[in-house]
C-alpha cells in the first residue's frame, strides 16, 4: 500500500455486506467506524475471494503472532487491508485500513486491541457469510 496515511482512529466496529454478481463473484461493502467517524469502500471480489477472505482471517486468529501478515481485499482502486501487529496477553494489535485507489484520499487506518473471543466471533460470522456467498454482518470489538 503506498499511500499516506490520513491517521489513526480507534477500531469500534465493522460492518461487511456481501452481495452476488454476475457468475459468482461479489461485490463486498465494509464499513469500518471507530472515533472520528466511519470510512467505506466497496470492492469487486472474484469468486472464491470471500472464502479465501475467510481463512487468511481464521490464520490470523489462530498464529497468536508476534505480527501477522497483513492482507487485502480488493485490487486496483479502493481496498481494505486487514492486519495485526502483535499479539500479547490474549489481545491482537488489530489494524483495519480503508486505501483509495490512485489519486483518491489518503488511506484511514482504525487499531484497537482485540480480544480472542472478539476475533473467534468475527471468523465465525465471516464463515457463515463466505457460506452463504451473500449477506451482512456486524461486528463489534467489545460486545
Amino acid at each position: 500500500m503506498n499511500q499516506q496515511l490520513q491517521g489513526q482512529r480507534t477500531l469500534g466496529s465493522l460492518r461487511i455486506a456481501a452481495s452476488t454478481v454476475g457468475a459468482g463473484d461479489n461485490e463486498i461493502t465494509f464499513t469500518v467506524s471507530g472515533s472520528g467517524g466511519s470510512e467505506s469502500a466497496t470492492v469487486f471480489a472474484p469468486e472464491g475471494e470471500l472464502a479465501a477472505f475467510h481463512g487468511k482471517l481464521t490464520a490470523l486468529a489462530t498464529e497468536k503472532s508476534a505480527a501477522g501478515g497483513g492482507f487485502a481485499i480488493g485490487r486496483d482502486q479502493d481496498r481494505v487491508v486487514f492486519d495485526s501487529k502483535g499479539y500479547d496477553g490474549g489481545q491482537y494489535q488489530f489494524v483495519v485500513t480503508v486505501a483509495r485507489g490512485e489519486g483518491a484520499s489518503p488511506a484511514v487506518a482504525f487499531a484497537a486491541p482485540v480480544s480472542d473471543a472478539a476475533l473467534d466471533r468475527l471468523v465465525a460470522q465471516l464463515g457463515q457469510l463466505a457460506s452463504a456467498g451473500e449477506g451482512t454482518l456486524d461486528w463489534a470489538v467489545s460486545a
